[in-house]
Order: structure tokens, then C-alpha cells, then sequence
């Protein structure tokens, strides 16, 4: 079959109008397996180098996992589709390793300088043996060939493989610089969608782990849940047993009995608590942390949490004082989750002060109810201020690590607050004690 005729200068007047266009084509594509398709078949199509005898164009580039040179793409004209129908070798294995010194794709790569040759064998052998390639040579009617470098920043990434249906004297000085500037561009090409493709499989392998991270954290709220509730269930029992023998209705108590007895009553009590925090963590996770509203009267709500702590303050010699506002309005909040805020805020306070008291104090502000609790204590650092209300943190210093505690309590007061569209804060110097600020909308 006859070649297909050519020009020997080439076809457009706008070949760097061209060229400019070439570039902008293969840099704005990022996506690897296109970017090296486009490479062998634009110079062809935007530069209109078919018509000047170019015919097969084959990007080959370094594995230095395997120290090897892989073909990776192949133009697609007809002599290239008739080449790929013959060969013994499928083109992704035909690769040439960089011991073949005498194969000019390796010497073009290590010396980084460009290779000519009107014989196929310098660049098919390896893979092929001299009689294959030359015989795939004339199949195509290749009469010479010319080896480029790809080469970024001073390193060899691969090589570019030019055969033409024209020899080597056809070829014009405006043409092979035009190749070698289309192989620079090549070179920032490949590197880019290389680096794009290795971010695009980090980030799918990240995305990946964070799925299963998610469905262990889910199995990790089921168990949490799951477990919570079974164990709630018996150390209810169990309380309400050690309160009947406390209150003597099982017969009389020995005095060192009843001190063991109560000791476990009150362990038993704070497990309870803890078991109810896990319980409400793994609701607010999961989405489920339902609020039950109603009319509540604030004053006698506060009242009524400060009475029932006014026994553990008095245990540490502290004034729990209160001091009751019957003109405080009726709000909607849900009544439970509300006292356990203040049950949380006002222990805590007693908690952590050893001398002095606590004051609670209830005030109405530009249509909001703000609660505040008020401690004597040794005050809390504007460092460890920022971790009060994050999940299980405890602060350091003077203020806490003083008794047990999860971590817990004001992370979940935090979500009912805003779950009732409030907001909840503290003031603190060292030295000098700390008061929690909470705020709820009067509706």
C-alpha cells in the first residue's frame, strides 16, 4: 500500500497559534488516561502533522517501581491500529527495560538528548527481535523515526517516539522545534495528572477509610446504646434495694453496715449517671435526642434543683444560696433536660470549691431567661476554657483532676442549651471562681 501523500513544511500559517492552542488542550486536562491519549493524537490533529508524514506516535514513560520504560499510549491512525493487528506483543507489555543500552528510547532517556534512526530494530529491540521490528517497519512503511526526551525540571520522565512515512533530510527546522517544544509541554502535562491522579487515589483512599471509620463509629453508638441500656436496668434494681435497706424496711442496719451500704448506694448512684451520659451521647450522635416541651415555671424549677443539692453542699461546709423570684415567667423548655443542666452546672460548682459557697441566680434580659452559677472556687484558664464543652475533655490545673469525671456534663449541657435555642458560656479568672452563664428565649 502506497503512503499517503505529504508536505515537507508545515500545512497552517498559524502553527504557533497552534501550538499555543495545543498547550492550553493538554494543561487543562488533568485526568491521566486522557491526557496521555491527547498527547499522541493533537499534534497530529492541531498541528496537522499527519499531513506532513507523520503517522506513528507512541508516548512511552519510566516505571521506576520496575526500572522500565511502558509504552502508554498510541496515536491512533491507521498504520498505528494495522501495527497494534500484527504484533505478537499487546502494546501495555511492550516494554523495554533500561539495560538495553543499545535501544535508543533508553539511550534518549538517560542522555536526555534526542535519537534518529531509519531502522525500527533501535527502538522496537527490545521487546521485538530485530527480524519483528523490521518486519512491523515495512508493514507500516515507516522510513525514519526520531526519539525525543520528556524531561521536567532536570529529570527524565519518558521519551516521545515520532515515525514518519518521509526520511530524516524531509524533516525542516521549523518542524523539529516545534516538536521539541510540544515534548516541554508534554512534560509539565504528564507531571500534573500524574500528581492529580495520586491526589484523586489518596483522596478516594481516604474517603474509603473514612466510610469505614464512620460504620465503626456507628456499630461503636449501637453498642454504646445497647450496652447502656442493659446496664441501666439492673443498677436501677439494685438501687432501689440498697434504698429499702438504708431505710430500715428490710430490719435494722448495724452503723458499719449502714456506711458500707451507703458508700455503695452512692457509687451505684454516680454509675447511673454515667450510664445515662453514654445513653445521651450516643442519641445526640445518632440524631435522636428528642426534646419534650412544656410550660415550666423558672423559679420554682431552680428551687427546687437547689433544695435537693443543699445537702451535698452543706457535707463540704458551703452555702448554697438561691434567692427565689416568683415574678420569673413561665417558659416552654423541656423540664427534665433542664434540670439536669442545673443539676450538672451547681454540682460541679460544689464540686470544685472547698471554700465559701455557691450562688445561683435567675434574671430576665431583652427577652431572654439568663441562669447563672456562681462558685468561690480557684477559677478556671482561658486555655482550659476552651475545652469545657468538648466531647469527654477535662481541664487541667487547679479547677479539675481532683475528682472523677467523664468529661461528659457540660458537653451534653452544651447541645441542651441549644437545643432549646440558647446559649451557654462562663466567666473565670484564677484565683478568683468561675460563673456558667446559660440563656433561654422566652416564647
Amino acid at each position: 500500500m502506497a503512503p499517503m501523500p505529504y508536505q515537507t513544511e508545515p500545512q497552517s500559517k498559524n502553527t504557533i497559534r497552534s501550538l499555543w492552542k495545543l498547550e492550553k488542550i493538554i494543561l487543562d486536562t488533568l485526568h491521566f488516561d486522557e491526557v496521555v491519549q491527547i498527547i499522541v493524537d493533537s499534534v497530529l490533529s492541531e498541528l496537522g502533522y499527519l499531513n506532513l508524514g507523520y503517522r506513528v506516535i507512541v508516548l512511552i514513560l519510566h516505571d521506576e517501581g520496575k526500572n522500565i520504560l511502558k509504552r502508554i499510549s498510541l496515536s491512533q491512525t491507521d498504520e498505528a491500529k494495522r501495527l497494534l493487528a500484527t504484533t505478537t506483543i499487546p502494546f501495555p507489555q511492550m516494554d523495554i527495560p533500561l539495560s538495553a543500552a543499545e535501544n535508543l528510547c533508553v539511550k534518549s532517556f538517560i542522555t536526555q538528548s534526542p535519537q534518529y534512526t531509519t531502522h525500527w530494530p533501535d527502538i522496537l529491540s527490545p521487546p521485538f527481535t530485530q527480524d519483528e521490528a523490521t518486519q512491523y517497519q515495512q508493514l507500516v512503511q515507516i522510513k525514519s523515526s526520531m526519539v525525543f526526551p520528556v524531561v521536567v525540571h532536570g529529570k527524565s520522565l519518558g521519551i516521545l517516539i515520532f515515525s514518519l512515512v518521509k526520511s530524516r533530510e524531509e524533516v525542516s527546522e521549523d518542524e523539529e522545534d516545534l516538536i521539541r517544544g510540544f515534548t516541554d509541554v508534554v512534560g509539565i502535562a504528564v507531571q500534573n495528572a500524574r500528581l492529580y491522579s495520586d491526589l484523586e487515589t489518596t483522596t478516594k483512599s481516604l474517603d474509603e477509610a473514612n466510610k469505614k471509620l464512620q460504620e465503626l463509629d456507628k456499630l461503636k453508638d449501637e453498642f454504646v446504646s445497647l450496652a447502656s441500656h442493659e446496664l441501666r436496668t439492673p443498677m436501677t434494681a439494685i438501687k432501689g434495694s440498697l434504698s429499702t435497706i438504708l431505710d430500715g424496711y428490710a430490719g435494722d442496719v448495724a452503723p458499719q453496715a449502714k456506711e458500707f451500704l451507703s458508700a455503695a448506694y452512692n457509687e451505684n448512684d454516680r454509675l447511673i449517671r454515667l450510664v445515662n451520659n453514654l445513653l445521651n451521647i450516643s442519641r445526640i450522635e445518632a440524631g435522636r435526642f428528642v426534646f419534650t416541651f412544656s410550660q415550666v415555671h423558672v423559679d420554682g424549677l431552680v428551687f427546687d434543683v437547689v433544695e435537693k443539692l443543699v445537702g451535698a453542699a452543706k457535707e463540704k461546709n458551703l452555702a448554697l444560696t438561691y434567692e427565689r423570684n416568683l415574678s420569673l415567667p413561665i417558659v416552654m423548655l423541656d423540664e427534665d433536660k433542664i434540670r439536669e443542666v442545673l443539676i450538672n452546672l451547681i454540682g460541679n460548682a460544689i464540686k470544685f470549691t472547698h471554700t465559701g459557697g455557691v450562688t445561683v441566680g435567675v434574671q430576665m434580659k431583652e427577652g431572654m431567661v439568663i441562669f447563672s452559677v456562681t462558685d468561690t472556687g480557684s477559677g478556671i484558664s482561658k486555655v482550659d476554657q476552651d475545652l469545657l464543652f468538648k466531647k469527654f475533655s477535662q481541664v487541667g490545673g487547679n479547677y479539675a483532676k481532683q475528682t472523677g469525671g467523664t468529661g461528659l456534663g457540660l458537653y451534653i449541657s452544651k447541645k441542651i442549651i441549644e437545643g432549646h435555642k440558647g446559649t451557654i458560656w462562663l466567666e473565670s479568672t484564677l484565683g478568683k471562681g468561675s460563673t456558667f452563664y446559660f440563656s433561654l428565649p422566652v416564647v
